[in-house]
């Protein structure tokens, strides 16, 4: 508790009636008067303690560093040997598909908090070189794809491999795609069989090329991500359209 000292002063007495009382303006002891100031004692010191903490924790730097439970959530994280810098390991190992520009793989990551981890494992292109990964990794028949295609019937599937290897060879030869219906029509005329009465058109024999031409895209890049150097030879010429071709040997 303390005591605040109130300094009072002495007016006289006016027509309005306004002013001390005669007894208490002779009184010299009510020149001062003490007015009792009641104070939380524990709020004061709860203020104080709080504001030294504040003030030590913005005087200190705070050094921050990676937590051994972070590598269960994130197995794919890996530390320098200074243990000063987090890199992905699958990111890494995936330049075409990776984020180049990611702290994770340029440089590494020295922001040693799990928001960091975070961030970089809900990214797109993490999660691309994630997918890459595991489809590489697992067991022949065990993905999506292939358990799929294996739960297709056998007549199906015979199907499907005419029309990708019909649709490859048109694209071999330069051929257009519309010539892709009666090349179909040659096919069962020739060996007797019905490829049914689907996908016969010319947009889907570019959907098929399509999906031939990411697959070889995808496997040269993984083979030239596992060499130190390679080499590049270009040519051109026209086509039977007398439009320009490019060619590309890696």
């Amino acid at each position: 508790m303390l005591k605040y000292l109130i300094k009072t002063t002495k007016t006289p007495d006016d027509d309005t009636g306004n002013g001390l009382d005669d007894d208490m303006a002779n009184d010299d002891n009510n020149d001062d008067i003490v007015v009792p100031v009641v104070r939380n004692a524990k709020k004061d010191r709860r203020e104080k303690r709080s504001a030294e903490v504040k003030r030590k924790y913005e005087s200190e730097k705070r050094c921050r560093k990676f937590s051994a439970n972070w590598k269960k959530s994130f197995p794919w994280v890996k530390l320098s040997d200074d243990k000063s810098k987090m890199f992905c390991d699958i990111c890494m190992l995936y330049p075409t598909l990776c984020d180049k520009d990611s702290k994770f793989v340029k440089g590494g990551c020295g922001n040693l908090h799990i928001k960091s981890l975070q961030t970089h494992d809900k990214s797109a292109a993490h999660q691309k070189c994630v997918r890459h990964n595991k489809a590489k990794n697992s067991t022949p028949g065990s993905t999506p794809a292939e358990t799929m295609i294996q739960k297709m019937n056998e007549k199906e599937f015979e199907k499907m491999q005419v029309l990708f290897r019909i649709a490859h060879s048109l694209a071999k030869k330069g051929r257009p795609f519309e010539d892709f219906p009666w090349s179909l029509d040659l096919h069962e005329a020739a060996h007797n069989i019905s490829l049914g009465h689907t996908y016969r058109n010319s947009k889907q024999c570019h959907n098929f090329i399509s999906f031939i031409a990411e697959a070889e895209r995808m496997k040269l890049a993984t083979d030239l991500a596992c060499v130190p150097f390679y080499s590049v030879m270009t040519d051109g010429t026209t086509d039977s359209s007398i439009s320009e071709a490019e060619i590309m040997y890696v």
